[in-house]
């Protein structure tokens, strides 16, 4: 296991190289498992500005290349401590469920082998790959049926009247974070065989072949996006990569599940308790539902309605928790006696856009004075 963080370590004399990472490098080569944790580089700038020896000073250049080696291959980012608990112990779970690993009692010997098996896929290069990775189509499909952003793009109508579908959007949306480095793909090379992590510069030019996101037993692959990315990735050498394995945990933090209005009023009310702390929790989760109420996109003004109960349902339930909080705060909420600037999203009615307005000062109010 390795939680690298903002410094690099001592030298190892002989390599030059840290004695972490000869340490890592020597488990790599002999194919040892392993996982890593990245200190995002946000929490490791804010911690310097507390404590300048926790980051690195002499061996930068170093610090960063070990940092795209680790990132390279499996690994997590984490921004908490309390995400260390969460994927080592996550970590752990997957090790234990692969029969390849031989301890004192050979896993494959087991009587829930078997079991085991079932819940992983094979590889093209013969290598298991654990049920926390999603296939193309598992992706694309989790996008747009259970995503929140699959609920909004579906309500969404065009200019020309017609609505938007999800399916179709897609792909294009799932290439578009991929070249932002938000979802890690591994990808067979046709050069080794082998997966790899598919560089995001890739999907700058090349997206989802669309024969394969459709299709629940095709094995995914990239494709040139245009003619011309095509033209030049066959002059540069450049390769599309196959039996796309794309990270579950990514694909759900980028694209939440659609949230249920209910559940969360619910869980916000069961979690408000008379503690202070337990309101504060609250508050912030009825933060996250009124964002969502807000932005929720309402087609026509037949709709206006429902929406219009929701959002009612969540002030009042705003109110009461803050008066649980701070009396002060509640007064605040409930007083509005100044509108700041709301975001220019699409209305149906003047009510409508009077609404959007309080939530949005409201969702402001909230974030000035929680702690």
């Amino acid at each position: 296991m390795l939680i690298l963080g903002g410094r690099y370590g001592s030298i190892e004399p002989k390599s030059g190289l840290s004695y972490i990472e000869v340490e890592y490098d020597h488990a790599t080569a002999r194919g040892k498992p392993l996982f890593a944790l990245v200190v995002d580089k946000k929490v490791i700038d804010e911690r310097a500005t507390v404590d300048e020896s926790s980051i690195e000073k002499t061996a930068i250049e170093r610090l960063s290349k070990f940092r795209e080696k680790v990132l390279s291959k499996i690994s997590r980012t984490i921004e908490d401590p309390k995400d260390v608990k969460i994927y080592t112990m996550d970590s752990l779970k997957k090790f234990e469920e692969r029969s390849d690993l031989i301890g004192w009692v050979r896993a494959n010997k087991r009587a829930d082998a078997s079991s085991r098996e079932a819940r992983t896929t094979l590889r093209s290069d013969g290598v298991e790959a654990p049920s926390d990775y999603m296939s193309a189509y598992q992706a694309v499909h989790y996008i747009a049926d259970e995503s929140q952003w699959g609920a909004t793009r579906n309500a969404q109508v065009s200019e020309d009247g017609t609505r938007r579908n999800a399916l179709i959007d897609a792909p294009s949306e799932f290439q578009s974070r991929a070249a932002e480095g938000k979802v890690k793909v591994f990808g067979a090379s046709p050069e080794t065989g082998r997966h790899e992590l598919i560089p995001k510069t890739h999907w700058m030019s090349y997206g989802l072949d669309l024969s394969t996101v459709y299709k629940p037993d095709a094995a995914g692959r990239t494709t040139p996006a245009t003619f011309e990315a095509g033209f030049h990735g066959a002059r540069d050498g450049k390769h599309r990569y196959s039996d796309l394995k794309i990270e579950a945990a990514d694909v759900r933090r980028v694209w939440p599940r659609r949230m249920d209005f209910d559940t969360a009023f619910d869980e916000a009310f069961e979690e408000a308790s008379l503690t202070r702390d337990e309101a504060i929790s609250a508050l912030w989760k009825l933060r996250s539902v009124g964002v969502a109420i807000r932005n929720e996109p309402v087609p026509s003004a037949d709709h206006f309605p429902a929406w219009r109960e929701r959002y009612e349902r969540w002030r009042k339930s705003v109110l009461a928790v803050a008066g649980k909080f701070d009396v002060g705060l509640q007064g605040r909420l409930e007083v509005l006696d100044q509108l700041r600037k709301a975001p220019n999203l699409p209305v149906v009615s003047q009510e409508h856009a009077k609404c959007i307005t309080i939530a949005s000062e409201m969702l402001l109010r909230l974030e000035e004075r929680l702690p």
